[in-house]
């Protein structure tokens, strides 16, 4: 079971109404130090008495607000979490490891994860209690009966229930089956919009906290598997709330309107530890290694790959920098349209050669500290090293990108003369995308539009307005929000599409 307590000194004698987990506590040796994280200011502790192990969380309570508390700080420093008994799996859990970033396809979630999750998952009857009110229901602070729709909204062990400046809780849905969002589709926007709704809405009744300060996540892989959703003020970075651990529920809201099956067939990336049973998983199968070419696309002759993907200055160094081989570093980001034309096209033509050139992917988003160091202004940008030096590089300058068959299908718009020139007096129907980097609906739509003009034959074009870029351009067509589309015909605009 999981206590949150306060760590007490008494011994049993003088206190002898301690529960089990606290008279344990009070005999308990320190056996290791599973891990501490000097930003979260939390250290992990392995502890055993009689031969039954337990595992402490301490973290630093934050500061009060209040001038007048400050004095009376120093005994009330720490607020412990206590593990009893732990389990190998809850060790494992917190000892820390190096990770290991893992690419999960919809076919790895179906031969690998499932079988995971059905050989590793903890019991859910814990849940199914805390859902049907048989358990910790004084620990709800909302509660929607609907058996479909609804949920149960709960302080999260990580939060004291005052301090707001570390407000975080859990919201836990009513309905049995939805495992995490790999099974999410349009069928359950309304659970999902619910949730976010009335959860925001309970927060601020009830905490007096707004909207706008409040992110809401899924965690995947999730720590159990029944859908829940975390609930974290702003100025709190709560442990495993960054990429490649966090899904905002915005986002899955957001690409599930897109396309209903979105999370059935998307490859979602997340971390793993290195000693971690579904990582090996991957790793028997194939799907992930120690190397940095983890993301091999095409191998040639002797089965070495020729498209893999680099994701760190170590990798870029041993794969690049080292290479015996010439290599064409293609430095791209998934919201960048030409990235998804030029791309492929370079990795063909890289495949064609047999392994007498290479090509190392770099996704600027991921590696920021490459795009960095190498001066990455625009995507896409391709750079060729030979012997460990760059001896040429191209960066996307072209205004028009042209399909196979010579026409053009998607224009870069910087200013009002390209949109004139572009758009106002094109022969052929546009389409003008504004989007923004900071939107990532727009990066995403962005992306699929491209796709589809480029699967019309230049019948019809798409003009890419950044309005980080193009700001004039926005404000010559009043653009307040984005994503949006505009069509214009015979230098026209026809019809206006919002999202």
């Amino acid at each position: 079971m999981a206590v949150d307590s306060e760590v007490v000194a008494a011994s049993p004698e003088t206190a002898p109404d301690l529960n089990p987990s606290q008279t344990w506590l009070h005999n308990a040796k320190v056996v290791e130090v599973l891990g501490s994280d000097s930003s979260h200011k939390t250290i992990c502790l392995l502890l055993e008495s009689n031969g039954v192990k337990g595992i402490l969380v301490a973290n630093k309570t934050p500061f009060p607000e209040a001038v007048d508390q400050l004095l009376g700080l120093v005994p009330k420093t720490l607020s412990c979490s206590l593990i009893f008994p732990a389990t190998e799996k809850h060790i494992n859990k917190y000892r820390k490891e190096e990770k290991f970033i893992v690419r999960e396809t919809p076919e790895d979630y179906e031969t690998i994860t499932k079988e995971w999750i059905q050989q590793s998952s903890l019991e859910l009857d814990w849940v199914y209690n805390f859902i049907d009110g048989r358990s910790e229901a004084e620990r709800v602070i909302f509660k929607d009966t609907d058996s479909h729709n609804g949920f149960l909204m709960a302080p999260d062990l990580k939060w004291n229930g005052e301090d707001i400046e570390n407000l975080y809780l859990l919201a836990v849905v009513n309905r049995r089956g939805i495992k995490s969002v790999r099974d999410l589709t349009a069928n359950d926007l309304p659970l999902l919009e619910n949730v976010r709704d009335k959860g925001l809405a309970a927060i601020r009744e009830k905490y007096n906290v707004r909207p706008d300060q409040v992110r809401i996540y899924f965690h995947y892989q999730p720590s159990f598997f029944h859908l829940h959703m975390h609930f974290v003020i702003l100025s709190y970075d709560a442990p495993a709330s960054g990429v490649y651990q966090a899904i905002l529920l915005d986002d899955v809201i957001n690409n599930i309107q897109m396309d209903s099956l979105y999370y059935k067939k998307a490859t979602l990336s997340f971390l793993r530890k290195k000693n971690d049973r579904l990582l090996e998983m991957f790793r028997k199968a194939g799907r992930a290694t120690e190397a940095p070419l983890a993301m091999a696309r095409r191998p040639f002759s002797d089965g070495q790959p020729v498209v893999f993907a680099i994701e760190s200055v170590d990798d870029f160094n041993q794969c690049v920098i080292n290479s015996p081989t010439p290599v064409l570093v293609d430095f791209h980001a998934d919201w960048c349209g030409p990235c998804q034309l030029l791309g492929p096209r370079l990795e063909e033509k890289v495949a064609s050669r047999a392994g007498a050139v290479l090509m190392a992917k770099v996704n600027v988003d991921d590696a920021g500290e490459l795009a960095t160091e190498y001066n990455i202004s625009a995507v896409p940008t391709i750079m060729a090293f030979t012997n460990g030096e760059c001896v040429g590089e191209f960066k996307w300058k072209m205004k028009i990108l042209r399909h196979s068959n010579g026409k053009a299908v998607v224009i870069s718009i910087e200013n009002v003369e390209d949109f004139t020139k572009y758009v106002l007096h094109s022969s052929t129907p546009v389409l003008v995308y504004f989007w923004a980097d900071s939107n990532g609906l727009s990066r995403l739509l962005g992306s699929r539009l491209v796709e589809k003009i480029a699967s019309r034959n230049g019948d019809l074009v798409m003009a890419s307005v950044n309005i980080d870029w193009a700001g004039e351009v926005a404000l010559e067509w009043n653009v307040s929000s984005v994503p949006l589309v505009i069509e214009f015909r015979k230098g026209m605009s026809e019809r206006q599409i919002k999202k």
